[in-house]
């Protein structure tokens, strides 16, 4: 229980201060370049920690738990042999030789008088057979290091660090997946392009509108109509940007729950740190396109309280679900091991996603802000006021994020 008290103690700290920076958009303005450098060492602490931290601990969480198996199996086996040991014994030396020879009326040191094969009395293993039957031949087997049992164990082990190595990229993939479709799917659900907005003209109408207006006229009403067009959207656009961040939290939960069941000491501090830093500039993000976007601050708090909620959510259903899916079989233990493995094998495949969509969209802003074109919601000519170039600060920023996790990890590293 002390994982879960753990568990509990990092989300509740997390949903507080993902809310709390969140809500310093509506407090306070930081400069686009302040925000971007967080946001750039956020990126480089998500790529760091996928390979230094929970990729290493999920390749090992997931071998640790075929030894476990191995060696239970071979517990288990040296019982069976041991029991069968001490009944063969038994079994020969149930009569021992010397008194038979004593109850002999015949003198014994005639050569025609002895007794049978001569069976020692004291007898450390059963007597070899060219067939090998039954216990005899499974204890031989055991006790011969280059006997058949060797080679069959070896056999068996590389069958099992084959299959270990298909589920190590079967869980990379299925983590790098689900984010690519949970990106890609409700752009392809949605129409192609955005419609082009219209503007309707009545026909008794056209000659005033177009011969008799001035220019100021023709801007105020363009304006009008489009925020009588934009309004119709506001609540559809940022429950669309919510429930996206909402997806990405969630699965940034899953690393934190499977940490929290592994048996290494400190690993859920330093997902806890690396999911820290990415969330609070995806936090302080959330709010300023939502403002952006016409939200109202009581309506954007409510979309912050959902957003600071989903990881959380996602770390405590991940421990609970990893604590059902190893209960289940008489290897408990065993199997919540194998389990942890693969769940943060999954969590290092969302983390690489989300680490690889953040580098794509730092580069693209650089590269449209340059060019005026517009980024997100942020209108071209404001971005390309607003976007400074990329500087050497940026590169330090996100080298030092990927080199973040590696520090935390000494005195944890195996």
């Amino acid at each position: 229980m002390d994982g879960l008290f753990t568990l509990l103690s990092l989300s509740t700290v997390m949903a507080v201060a993902s809310f709390l920076a969140g809500i310093l958009p509506l407090t306070l303005k930081l400069s686009p370049s302040q925000l971007r450098l967080i946001s750039t060492i956020g990126m480089g602490v998500l790529v760091g920690t996928s390979l230094v931290v929970i990729i290493p601990e999920g390749v090992e969480t997931l071998y640790s738990a075929s030894e476990a198996g191995q060696a239970h199996a071979h517990t288990r086996r040296h019982s069976v042999l041991r029991e069968a040991d001490i009944q063969s014994r038994h079994f020969y030396t149930l009569e021992p030789v010397h008194e038979l020879v004593a109850r002999s009326p015949v003198d014994d040191t005639s050569p025609f008088n002895v007794p049978g094969p001569v069976i020692p009395s004291e007898l450390d293993s059963p007597p070899k057979t060219p067939t090998k039957p039954g216990v005899v031949g499974i204890m031989d087997a055991d006790n011969n290091p280059g006997g058949d049992g060797e080679a069959q164990r070896g056999h068996d082990d590389d069958v099992h660090k084959e299959a270990h190595h298909a589920w190590i990229g079967v869980a990379l993939l299925a983590g790098f997946m689900l984010m690519y479709l949970i990106d890609k799917v409700p752009q392809y659900s949605q129409p192609s392009k955005q419609r082009t907005r219209t503007h309707h003209i009545a026909l008794n109408n056209l000659g005033r509108r177009f011969n008799f207006t001035t220019s100021l006229d023709r801007e105020e009403e363009a304006d009008t109509f489009l925020d009588t067009s934009e309004g119709s959207h506001i609540h559809q656009r940022s429950f669309a940007t919510t429930i996206g961040l909402v997806i990405h939290a969630a699965a940034d939960g899953i690393a934190l729950g499977a940490s929290s069941t592994a048996t290494t000491s400190g690993l859920s501090f330093v997902i806890f740190f690396a999911i820290m830093i990415h969330k609070a500039p995806a936090a302080f993000g959330l709010s300023s396109i939502l403002i952006k976007q016409g939200l109202s601050k009581r309506a954007a708090r409510g979309h912050l309280v959902l957003f600071s909620l989903a990881a959380p959510t996602g770390a405590l259903a991940t421990w609970f679900l990893a604590h059902l899916l190893g209960g289940v079989g008489n290897h408990s233990a065993q199997t919540t091991t194998w389990w942890t493995g693969i769940l943060l094998l999954f969590s290092a495949g969302t983390f690489l996603y989300v680490a690889m969509h953040s580098m794509q969209e730092a580069s693209s802003s650089h590269h449209e802000g340059a060019n005026g074109h517009a980024n997100g919601y942020i209108d071209g000519r404001e971005n390309a006021q607003s976007e400074p170039k990329p500087s050497w600060k940026d590169l330090g920023a996100a080298c030092f994020g990927m080199i973040l996790p590696l520090f935390l990890q000494v005195g944890h590293a195996h």
